[in-house]
């Protein structure tokens, strides 16, 4: 059913609801404009997804490749100036900057409200800390991830200076014999890399290693027959948990 913003903001439910990506009729996924129409609402948890340009600066985008017209690129080896001068096709909505969201959320966030960062890239856990510590939202902040490089690294920095947010970790569920014995064993970066146009698949044996070149700019999916226990128990230290689709639970 159709239903306007408004209706989902008076529905009983509300503070159940997460809008993924700030997704509106009537703007661009993961951009300001959108994030500012579903901040308004009374609904608890704004999802967005988070990368970064070849000089650090950090985004609000969610796959590594942007297309225009014939041409295609992968952001991570661009500038954020060479970024900046894209513009969506069918609007003309520039890409958004994550601390020009995040300025808008500090100061226009309704009591509750969360702003759910879904990490994509590895090695900016420090900044994020950073710059969540500078505008006082440890209360207001939950992380997703799909890597599990990102989720320890987050658990040494929480240790060291005593703070937290809650941790997510994004799951994919392995359905098949083939996939339980063969992804967990051979389909892992180090011994047996394999790349499908931006996706890096990582195997039991090196869910904790250095992802090396393929850091930034990547789509990093992990095939687990069974989530390793010392994953799962710093998800449970944080008060986080496990994101599956239906048919994973």
């Amino acid at each position: 059913k159709h239903v306007s913003f408004n209706d989902l903001s008076e529905a009983v439910y509300y503070d159940k609801l997460l809008s993924h990506r700030a997704r509106v009729w009537n703007f661009e996924e993961n951009t300001l404009d959108a994030f500012v129409e579903v901040l308004a609402t009374k609904i608890k948890y704004i999802e967005i997804d988070l990368r970064f340009s070849s000089d650090n600066v950090a985004y609000v985008y969610h796959d590594s490749y942007f297309i225009q017209g014939k041409e295609k690129f992968r952001f991570a080896e661009k500038t954020w100036a060479e970024v900046e001068d894209y513009r969506y096709r069918h609007n003309d909505v520039r890409i958004s900057k994550f601390l020009d969201i995040l300025t808008h959320f500090a100061k226009n966030k309704q009591e509750g409200q969360i702003l759910a960062i879904d990490l994509k890239d590895v090695g900016f856990e420090q900044y994020i800390y950073e710059t969540i510590k500078s505008y006082q939202l440890f209360d207001s902040v939950i992380i997703f991830t799909w890597t599990p490089q990102i989720i320890f690294a987050f658990d040494l920095i929480f240790r060291k200076f005593g703070v937290s947010v809650p941790l997510f970790f994004s799951h994919v569920r392995v359905d098949s014999i083939f996939k339980y014995f063969l992804i967990p064993s051979f389909l892992n970066y180090k011994k047996f890399f394999v790349t499908l146009k931006d996706f890096v698949l990582i195997g039991n044996s090196n869910y904790k290693e250095p992802l090396g070149k393929y850091e930034k700019g990547y789509r990093h999916v992990p095939y687990f027959a069974k989530l390793p226990k010392d994953l799962k128990e710093v998800l449970k230290k944080y008060d986080g948990g496990v994101c599956v689709t239906t048919k994973g639970y």
